[in-house]
């Protein structure tokens, strides 16, 4: 299989482009790179040539077309099976193809609000509220914004803890992002244990002192 083609937007502006791209690369097998610059009076007829869809990425291999960047991966993962692209377990495979189609075809909130651009940063530009509530509607996460609704989060705790902190004068953080890597390991363990049996706050409390001085020693 050495005769494929992969024809794409710019890789700096196009996520379907670049993902397309990520996996063909991976394969380490010899391939043409095609591109073709977007947003030309003259774009889509020249997409057309190489895409039924009118659409970028799109592979050739021989004589086969394959556009949609999910179904040019998953084309790639069957003709290179060596390589893993997915894995092996049923049940992590299904999830993980759950994921990538996820991706692929939602977020569109993001997808508006947060355009993909590597070689730009936008300082000062603000982040819409769709932007702000992706996170927090998947659960898990709390946004900073305050213009994210309660509505936006999915369980009471989640909608409790939005309200605390945007309702906060000051908001203090714990510094466990700074601490050396053992440290944060032997502290966050001892909070889940400490909830687990708070009769071992003693130990666990010696334990860190252990931990600290070796931490911190270099």
């Amino acid at each position: 299989m050495a005769d494929l083609t992969i024809y794409l937007g710019n890789k700096n502006y196009s996520s379907w482009s670049l993902r397309a791209w990520l996996v063909l690369k991976r394969t380490t097998v010899a391939f043409e790179e095609v591109v073709v610059p977007l947003f030309q009076p003259t774009s889509r007829e020249t997409v057309l040539k190489y895409s039924p869809s009118g659409r970028l990425p799109a592979l050739k291999h021989g004589e086969l077309t394959v556009w949609d960047s999910l179904a040019i991966c998953e084309y790639l993962a069957e003709s290179f099976p060596t390589f893993d692209f997915w894995p092996k377990d049923p049940a992590m495979r299904a999830a993980a193809r759950a994921v990538s189609a996820e991706m692929h075809s939602g977020f569109q909130a993001m997808r508006q609000h947060l355009p993909m651009n590597i070689r730009s940063s936008f300082p000062g530009r603000e982040i819409t509220p769709e932007a702000q509530a992706i996170w927090p509607k998947l659960g898990g996460a709390i946004s900073g914004s305050k213009s994210v609704p309660a509505s936006a989060y999915p369980d009471d705790i989640s909608k409790k803890s939005a309200a605390a902190l945007s309702s906060a004068k000051i908001f203090r953080f714990d510094g466990s992002d700074a601490m050396p890597v053992a440290m944060s390991d032997a502290f966050l363990k001892s909070i889940l244990d400490f909830v687990k049996d708070q009769s071992k706050l003693d130990s666990l409390l010696t334990n860190l002192d252990t931990v600290q001085k070796s931490a911190y020693s270099g």
